[in-house]
């Protein structure tokens, strides 16, 4: 769906087809077993870009709530 995001924003016509009725794969809560999804600092541009929001943990990696990466995704796809 990121990329799919990017392209289209480019001016390229983008379908997105998922395999099963749930969008979004693993991101899903529950999806990959862990309440939070980690993120290194390279990839915050993307999470500014769909305004999600992301905590800083002691360890130098960036957290954020499923539930909200997928809304945000979904959203900014449609």
């Amino acid at each position: 769906m990121t990329a799919s995001y990017y392209f289209a924003k480019s001016g390229f016509r983008v379908v997105v087809l998922e395999r099963r009725f749930s969008f979004g794969g693993g991101i899903g809560p529950g999806g990959n077993m862990f309440p939070r999804i980690a993120f290194q600092e390279e990839a915050l541009p993307i999470l500014n870009d769909f305004n999600v929001r992301y905590i800083k943990t002691d360890y130098g990696v960036y957290v954020v709530d499923p539930s909200e990466l997928i809304a945000k995704l979904a959203y900014k796809c449609y």
